[in-house]
């Protein structure tokens, strides 16, 4: 993408009382949401494990994601839980005999994300999913930005 580039948002009316709607201070929000989330990003890098990250890319790929009731963490949680319960991640990323230690693990880790890092989990697992053909899966590190 090149540096500058138009692009049309749709940001909610409560959103729009927050940061304001003149375009520089919506390019200023969104700048300072891309900042956290990237530092979020790198502390959450050593939080979770190669094997985590994939499990959590998996489980969360077909969720839509917009801010509602439930805390994000919350949410990946859930689906950490749905993705053990329903496709066998569990084996998938950790094997048949660490499974269900492993799962309640990383749901527990998942659980302990404030607000901001837990959105950075699900910005950079939508993001490997909107890169995933050029994403090198057993050695890139995808989930730092």
């Amino acid at each position: 993408m090149p540096p500058r580039q138009r692009i049309t948002v749709y940001p909610s009316r409560t959103a729009l009382r927050i940061v304001g709607v003149r375009s520089p201070e919506l390019n200023r929000a969104i700048e300072c949401w891309a900042a956290a989330i990237q530092r979020a990003s790198l502390d959450n890098a050593g939080r979770f494990d190669r094997q985590d990250w994939g499990y959590l890319a998996d489980a969360t790929a077909a969720t839509p994601w917009t801010p509602g009731d439930l805390s994000p963490a919350a949410a990946v949680a859930e689906e950490v839980d749905n993705g053990n319960k329903l496709d066998a991640l569990g084996k998938k990323w950790y094997g048949k005999a660490s499974a269900a230690l492993r799962v309640v693990e990383l749901k527990e880790k998942v659980l302990s994300l404030d607000y901001l890092h837990a959105w950075a989990v699900v910005v950079v697992c939508q993001r490997f999913w909107d890169r995933s053909r050029d994403v090198e899966v057993t050695s890139e590190e995808w989930w730092k930005l």
